[in-house]
């Protein structure tokens, strides 16, 4: 935007500018009367040949935030729903849970109740506008955020979306919220310049020492075994992982996964729900799992080595979460496994025959039975008069092209 347009007009053509220039290419939007100046901007910059993120009018809160959590596991890219006040921000609260927990960058635009009775030609114009305020907005959504502001009068528009988004992208990424005064949006912006973006958001890398000695461990392990949720959100450390597992024959269990994290033809795969062979490990390391088994269940042995790696091994967003830990690691865990593996080769840790052999063989055993089991469970629900989930998963597999997404909530 280099033309005169680009510096002059109101709030809400500059916020509409700084969500285009900052990469948030759409917006899953159910609005209400506090988003009239943002719909008048938007008219304004289509009309003027300027370009702006794509709208999308969606019909309910909960259905706009489930679509924006699509998009970004998708496309990888930072993404924003528009809501309207306290009910629609009320509205949207579950599927914000859902991208607090799943650490989705997803900027919640709620706008906010006139705050003028009179004086703005957006001040307060239906009754409603008195019984919909709230003395603190924000905090019904607080908890599930990174950070939350309400623009005020005076301040660059451009400066706060790129401070929301620079935050919902910094890892752990994870949604925030912006409140709007239509009064404010409707002023004149005196501070339309745009604001640079940071070109590279850097995520944390673990400690080289702490990988070493992670390293040693599995290389005197026995039987090390890797249990992880949602490493596969990341391409590179999905990739790391396979072929550490391959290359130095460590087994793995996707424990409760919400991805795929390992192919399931991998001759270390272990699929879900493996607890009963982690029994046997005398180290495990957990890697971007908040739940790696149920302690209720199953609890690994005080001989054997936990050791936990990922952006937040802690999971410190969660009230209650305690499980054994040797060590913990935090840093982003493609880096992780990448100098893992490279320590591990330092080791010589593929070249123990003796330990890595019998492991193979070990998992080959589980894997076999596991498919046998399997089988006889699918024959069963064949026979079956009411459908079963592993017999409709069966039929699925059978029809669905090889490229196929299926999406299960």
């Amino acid at each position: 935007m280099n033309d005169a347009r680009s510096t002059q007009g109101s709030v809400a053509e500059s916020f509409l500018r700084a969500l285009k220039q900052r990469g948030l290419d759409i917006v899953f939007a159910n609005s209400g009367t506090d988003f009239a100046p943002l719909i008048e901007a938007l008219v304004r910059l289509k009309e003027a040949g300027e370009e702006t993120p794509d709208f999308m009018t969606i019909p309910h809160e909960n259905l706009a935030m489930a679509m924006a959590h699509g998009y970004h596991r998708v496309s990888g890219k930072p993404v924003a729903v528009m809501v309207h006040v306290t009910p629609g921000t009320a509205n949207a609260v579950c599927g914000l849970m859902n991208a607090q927990r799943d650490h989705v960058p997803l900027v919640l635009i709620a706008g906010r109740t006139p705050i003028t009775q009179a004086g703005s030609i957006a001040s307060r114009s239906a009754p409603i506008h008195w019984g919909q305020e709230n003395f603190d907005q924000a905090g019904m959504v607080r908890e599930y955020t990174k950070w939350d502001y309400e623009l005020r009068a005076g301040q660059s528009p451009s400066q706060i979306v790129g401070r929301a988004i620079d935050i919902a992208l910094n890892e752990p990424k994870g949604p925030v919220y912006l409140t709007l005064p239509r009064e404010v949006l409707t002023n004149q912006d005196n501070n339309a310049a745009a604001t640079p973006a940071p070109k590279i958001i850097s995520a944390p890398e673990p400690n080289i020492s702490a990988i070493n000695k992670l390293a040693e461990w599995i290389a005197r392990a026995e039987r090390p075994v890797i249990v992880t949720s949602h490493v596969g959100q990341d391409i590179e450390a999905f990739k790391h992982l396979a072929w550490l597992a391959d290359t130095f024959t460590i087994p793995v269990a996707e424990n409760w996964a919400n991805c795929v994290n390992i192919a399931a033809s991998h001759s270390m795969s272990l699929g879900e729900n493996a607890t009963d062979f982690l029994s046997e490990a005398d180290l495990i390391l957990v890697i971007d799992s908040e739940v790696p088994w149920f302690p209720r269940e199953f609890s690994p042995s005080p001989k054997t080595r936990v050791a936990h790696l990922g952006l937040d091994p802690l999971c410190v967003d969660y009230p209650i979460r305690v499980f054994p830990a040797d060590l913990i690691i935090p840093g982003r865990s493609a880096g992780a496994l990448l100098l893992l593996g490279e320590a591990l080769e330092k080791q010589n840790a593929g070249h123990q025959i003796s330990k890595t052999e019998g492991r193979r063989k070990a998992v080959q055993n589980y894997r076999n039975n596991r498919k046998k089991t399997l089988q006889k469970q699918l024959a069963d629900a064949q026979k079956n008069k009411r459908i079963q989930g592993n017999y409709l998963g069966a039929c699925l597999k059978e029809v669905v092209p090889s490229d196929a997404v299926i999406i299960t909530e």
